[in-house]
């Protein structure tokens, strides 16, 4: 279990009062969030994700998507039938979801789904857009390279490399 799903699941009845309501209605209240800053260090909390009860579709932040595991992991979305949500977490740390609209998720992929760079290009019928061919190449390119441990020795690096740091559970 991720340090962020141990966050959502102590404030787990909250969330699932914000499906309903975004089911009901469109779209929920804001829900603070802030207690996230206790579990890692952000510049910009923003992230969402686009949910259904199928699997998260979209979405690339660590600690939106542990979300999104929570909610699917405990099967809060069975009784919505094929509703599709988007989940978000402002930059001022509030929580909403929103009933989202067929026509913006007709072409998503789910990203739990692991495909080949080559095979989706192959059997795909439609990308949402150039960018995420673009943003799915890099995440499998990404995955080949070496894991470092912070910190590291300089000497212990190739001299060659391009290095990316992400916050432990990201990649």
């Amino acid at each position: 279990m991720s340090k962020y799903e141990e966050y959502w699941l102590s404030i787990i009845d909250s969330i699932v009062s914000l499906i309903k309501e975004a089911y009901t209605y469109g779209r929920s209240r804001g829900l603070d969030v802030s207690g996230l800053r206790r579990y890692g260090t952000r510049d910009n909390w923003y992230g969402s994700i686009i949910i259904s009860r199928n699997g998260i579709l979209k979405g690339n932040v660590a600690h939106v998507v542990a979300l999104g595991k929570v909610i699917l992991r405990e099967g809060f979305l069975k009784d919505y039938g094929d509703a599709v949500f988007r989940v978000r977490v402002s930059s001022k740390l509030k929580l909403d979801v929103e009933l989202v609209k067929y026509q913006e998720v007709k072409y998503a992929k789910s990203i739990e789904h692991k495909q080949s760079y080559v095979e989706s290009l192959l059997y795909s019928d439609h990308y949402t857009s150039v960018n995420e061919e673009v943003y799915l190449r890099i995440h499998e390119l990404l995955e080949l390279l070496p894991l470092y441990r912070h910190p590291v020795k300089r000497r212990d690096l190739p001299s060659n490399g391009i290095y990316f740091f992400y916050e432990e559970g990201e990649v």
